[in-house]
């Protein structure tokens, strides 16, 4: 018995007093009543359901000294299967006849009680899967591993479920084919033939196919401080309504309100220094996310190949200076009569490089070359003249 002195310690340990209280005190229904035993003898979390919480609550204020008195429930344990909960058996004390009056009220130490051969009825529990919810057309899996019998076995577990399909055994797999919140009653009988009834419920769903990878159309380069517009645009394959998640590479980001699948909308966004920002973009349809989609922008420079690239300080569509990329050095750079740039590479105050942007062009600069032109034009000059003076002096010689 629940108050016998020769209870193994681990059972002693245990508050029968409170577990007493409660099967004589009931509210709610069986599954309450068992949330509210467990809480005290198999350490379960505090249950989330009032009834059990009252129990609780009751047990704690009344039932630290209850002992049971005759009519009333006593807790006789049982050797259980002790991986699912401590098992015992509900007892009605019977009332005393008038002759044995003077036989004491309290249960004696390793006192007996003749209990009738009732069968008791198995617990149905399909709790070890819960919750069950899933999407259509997919297997879902049902777990009747909790169901127990208290003075026997479990000997059958069948299913029942909402196209009156019926399944047989301790686990169960069902498919749904339309969505839905659908009830499924697991049905178990012992081995004398009681039977025990637990519902389940299984929440299934459509399941969601993300957005497709957004477009992104817009400018490749532009200045600081100007306003660029840009398109998007993704397909959800349910047509559900969809979102755009921007991160404009500059430190910015934006989040949309939600549009029409399929429909173009356009963003603008300025950018407050030169550099190479690449946009991200991709769209959420509430429940996933597409892949990210990539588009670059130059703003206030212009890539001169493999090399680095040409900055705009001031915005007057004319750079200023040159970023290596290779160095992480930015140098000068210095705009010819003729579009093309001169760059200083290597910050050694000589040109290394000549670019002609019309042309997509870039060579070495030789300042050889300007010297050479400038030679030739000098004797382009001065050839004549000495021509010239060589004559005349031969001429008045010959006179003489």
């Amino acid at each position: 018995m629940s108050y016998d002195a020769d209870l193994p310690e681990e059972y002693m340990s245990e508050n029968w007093s409170k577990i007493n209280y409660i099967i004589n005190n009931k509210q709610g229904n069986r599954i309450n009543v068992q949330d509210a035993i467990w809480y005290f003898i198999c350490n379960e979390s505090y249950p989330s359901n009032s009834n059990a919480q009252a129990m609780i609550t009751d047990a704690e204020e009344n039932g630290s000294d209850f002992i049971p008195q005759e009519g009333e429930i006593i807790a006789i344990i049982l050797e259980g299967v002790k991986r699912i909960q401590r098992t015992f058996i509900e007892y009605i004390i019977p009332e005393k006849s008038e002759n044995d009056k003077k036989t004491p009220s309290q249960p004696s130490s390793g006192g007996v009680i003749s209990i009738p051969a009732i069968n008791y009825p198995p617990t149905a529990d399909a709790t070890a899967g819960e919750p069950y919810e899933g999407f259509t057309n997919e297997t879902i899996r049902f777990d009747g591993s909790r169901s127990y019998d208290i003075d026997g076995s479990v000997v059958s577990w069948k299913w029942r479920f909402n196209d009156e399909t019926i399944l047989t055994g301790e686990y169960a797999e069902h498919i749904f084919k339309e969505p839905g919140n659908y009830i499924i009653t697991l049905i178990v009988i012992d081995n004398e033939g009681e039977t025990d009834e637990y519902k389940t419920t299984v929440l299934i769903t459509d399941e969601n196919n993300p957005p497709e990878k957004p477009s992104i159309s817009g400018p490749k380069i532009g200045f600081k401080n100007s306003l660029y517009d840009f398109s998007l645009l993704s397909i959800d394959p349910d047509d559900n309504p969809v979102q755009y998640i921007i991160d404009w590479g500059d430190g910015k980001s934006e989040i949309t309100y939600y549009f029409q699948s399929g429909i173009s909308i356009k963003k603008s966004h300025i950018w407050d220094l030169p550099g190479r920002y690449t946009i991200r973009v991709k769209a959420y349809d509430n429940d996933s996310e597409s892949d990210i989609s990539s588009f670059t922008i130059l703003i206030g420079i212009l890539d001169i190949h493999d090399l680095g690239y040409l900055i705009d300080h001031d915005d007057d569509t004319k750079y200023d200076s040159f970023y290596n990329t290779a160095t992480g050095i930015e140098t000068k750079a210095k705009r010819l009569e003729n579009g093309e740039y001169v760059i200083n590479s290597n910050m050694d105050e000589k040109w290394d490089y000549i670019y002609d942007p019309v042309n997509d062009e870039l060579s070495k600069y030789h300042e050889e070359t300007s010297i050479n032109y400038t030679m030739l034009a000098i004797l382009l000059i001065i050839c004549p003249i000495l021509i010239i003076f060589v004559f005349s002096r031969k001429k008045k010689n010959h006179k003489a």
